[in-house]
């Protein structure tokens, strides 16, 4: 290397992170391919190949620049691999659902018949074994392999249906993939052991798959030609006009030296004094330092260094070589490397006037990025943040407590669940959620009960008749196969015996006149229809009461500050069942905790100013088509949300709200 300063001939660049390293290196590469210098005559170098492959590849595919690693990869990490172990579970797990709706999603089960119906099917149920999928038109039949087998015949199988489920064929569009399938067809026969007539289970069978899977490479980018990245030591002996050596941290050029998990520094201290020769730590050190200082040697024209400041969210330092070799490190800024790919373009342009000739989808990228921009700023809700100016008539809409609290409290989390009908899929129940919870004890509540209106003192007779009640009320309510149920139904019967046997239950005296009683009614020009848990006749007159499986009051909808106080169901109920249906009465609305065994809250008044203005502001929104993301001060809206995907809530809210 000469004809050129020093700093020309070796300069040294800090890069914010690995990504901007290496963009900035394959930039650098792209100028010297299109001045005419042969790939060939290019190398990359990191001590760590592997870290840096993948974002070489992934980059250097958006600059067009052909890159070439040459590490190996697990098999059992490729699609292939995967899809091979996936295909032994399912069969050795007498398809539970988990290893066999991933069998069924993977690219390569392609022809194994899930649909989307099917799917949503199989998911609200967690189906298991060949008939649960048969009902679902999935014919796993040719994966119905006998408990044990000889070896040859499990191998059989396992070539049977990778051949019928054309593995080789969904393997073709990806080199590695097809050369995973060639490296394991090529080594099942080591499933044999030798023993190709041993009877094994198939979970032996199974296990010793995973094991061959796990030993087995593959190269991680079979091919040929393009800039190879290497590893310094592979480098002695070989010349090359431009080297780009990345990754020049402390801790990682050089290597640490580290034990070797087999072999231990001390065990090979040992094996050196009886004359084995094997490197010492000392020997390890010297050989990382020896590999360097030759892999330096390669450049005939240009070697350059370089490394990220912050690896892994935390700070790097610059390799101690840097300094031994005198060179200036300057910030990667200085280089001034020309945009290497239309995307980069696009990132540079997007911001500005500049229109990118040829270019579709820059126009759609600004759009989007206003959208953003809209989003974050503290500018007002516009029709990405649920002002889409879609009236409905309030009047038209049978209202609950619970959908005009939900509204109350957040209008988008309204919208997104009555308009947009958006919901998540549903899923197998595999514990007793507070919603589903709280269907079983209103329902054995109500069926302990039955028939026991107007008798004095009921409580007795509810408490004999709670363990049939229990029973009928699982199920109507279809309650799942749970694990460990026997253990969780003891204290769920339990709580509600507890409930029931508390002095705040039922006063002294009182009668139960309804259970489950429905209304319909109008009010503040909504109207309204629900059902009230139990309705008791006491000597004061008339007590709804609303059974709670929570500890305290659930939160209401928003007051005049913003906080999820204001109180909807019982005011409700109170107006539109108390006063309908017993005009003249004295009603008292009570919360009762079945949790704590205890009343939480007795609200008398049924009216106030407030409701009255949140009833025109439900009005008012569904006029003007106007459900922003707002919700209530603490986000207590947001606690059991489905929709945070949609609405993206977050510390953006409160740049909103303060402008």
């Amino acid at each position: 290397m000469t004809g050129k300063e020093p700093e020309d001939r070796a300069p040294a660049h800090s890069y914010p992170n690995l990504e901007a390293e290496v963009r900035g290196v394959l930039a650098q590469i792209k100028e010297l391919l299109i001045s005419g210098v042969n790939a060939d005559e290019i190398v990359m170098v990191a001590r760590d190949d592997k870290i840096y492959g993948p974002t070489l590849l992934s980059i250097g595919w958006e600059y067009e620049v052909p890159v070439r690693v040459l590490y190996n990869f697990p098999l059992d990490q490729t699609r292939f691999g995967v899809w091979v172990r996936l295909i032994v579970e399912a069969a050795s797990s007498g398809f539970s659902f988990e290893p066999t709706i991933q069998m069924l999603s993977h690219r390569m089960g392609q022809g194994l018949g899930l649909s989307a119906q099917s799917l949503k099917a199989s998911r609200s149920v967690h189906t298991e074994g060949l008939d649960g999928w048969k009902s679902l038109e999935i014919d796993l039949s040719q994966l119905d392999w006998p408990e044990s087998a000889t070896r040859t015949e499990w191998v059989r199988l396992l070539r049977n249906i990778l051949d019928k489920t054309d593995s080789r064929k969904h393997a073709e569009p990806w080199a590695r993939e097809l050369k995973a399938f060639e490296i394991f067809h090529e080594n099942v026969d080591g499933l044999l052991f030798d023993e190709p007539q041993e009877i094994v289970t198939i979970e032996t069978f199974a296990a010793d798959v995973s094991e061959l899977l796990s030993s087995l490479t593959v190269p991680f980018q079979p091919g040929v030609g393009g800039v190879e990245l290497h590893t310094p030591e592979v480098l002695f002996g070989s010349q090359y006009r431009h080297v780009f050596v990345m990754g020049m941290n402390e801790g990682v050029m050089p290597a640490p030296v580290t034990e070797d998990p087999i072999l231990d520094f001390y065990d090979r201290k040992l094996l050196v004094e009886k004359g084995i020769g094997l490197e010492s730590a000392a020997d390890v050190a010297r050989r990382e330092v020896l590999s360097f200082y030759l892999m330096i040697g390669i450049a005939t024209e240009r070697i350059s260094f370089s490394y990220p400041r912050i690896v892994n969210n935390d700070e790097s330092i610059p390799s101690a070589f840097m300094q031994r070799m005198g060179l200036v490190i300057r910030p990667a800024v200085e280089l001034e490397l020309p945009l290497a790919s239309r995307e980069e373009a696009r990132r540079a342009f997007i911001g500005g006037d500049a229109v990118l000739s040829g270019d579709d989808v820059l126009p759609a990228a600004i759009r989007s990025l206003a959208v953003e921009a809209g989003r974050e700023s503290p500018a007002a809700f516009d029709e990405y943040d649920g002002v889409v100016g879609l009236p409905l008539d309030a009047g038209d809409i049978q209202w609950s407590a619970s959908q005009l609290t939900t509204l109350g409290q957040c209008p988008f989390k309204w919208f997104a669940s009555k308009v947009l009908l958006l919901k998540e899929p549903d899923e197998m129940v595999t514990e007793l959620f507070p919603s589903l919870r709280g269907r079983l004890y209103h329902k054995a509540l109500e069926l302990a009960f039955a028939g026991l209106i107007d008798v004095e003192d009921p409580r007795e007779a509810a408490l004999r008749r709670l363990d049939e009640a229990f029973i009928q009320a699982e199920r109507e309510i279809g309650i799942p196969d749970l694990p460990a149920w026997p253990a969780q139904r003891a204290e769920h019967l339990q709580t509600l015996r507890n409930a029931i046997g508390s002095a705040d239950f039922i006063e002294a005296g009182s009668r139960v006149i309804h259970t489950e009683m429905t209304f319909q009614s109008v009010w503040h020009g909504l109207k309204v229809r629900g059902s009230v848990d139990r309705v008791d006749r006491t000597s004061a007159g008339i007590d709804l009461i609303d059974y709670k499986t929570s500890a305290s009051v659930p939160p209401g909808a928003k007051n005049e500050d913003g906080d999820a106080k204001l109180d909807l169901q019982m005011p409700i109920y109170i107006h539109a069942a108390g006063s309908s249906r017993f005009p003249g009465e004295t009603i008292t609305g009570i919360y009762y905790s079945l949790k704590k065994a205890e009343v939480l809250e007795r609200v008398e008044v049924a009216d106030s100013p407030e409701l009255q203005a949140f009833a025109e502001r439900v009005k008012r929104h569904l006029k003007d088509g106007d459900y922003p993301v707002d919700p209530d001060n603490e986000r207590k809206a947001c606690t059991f949300c489905e929709f945070d995907l949609v609405c993206r809530q977050g510390n953006r809210l409160d740049r909103k709200r303060s402008a």
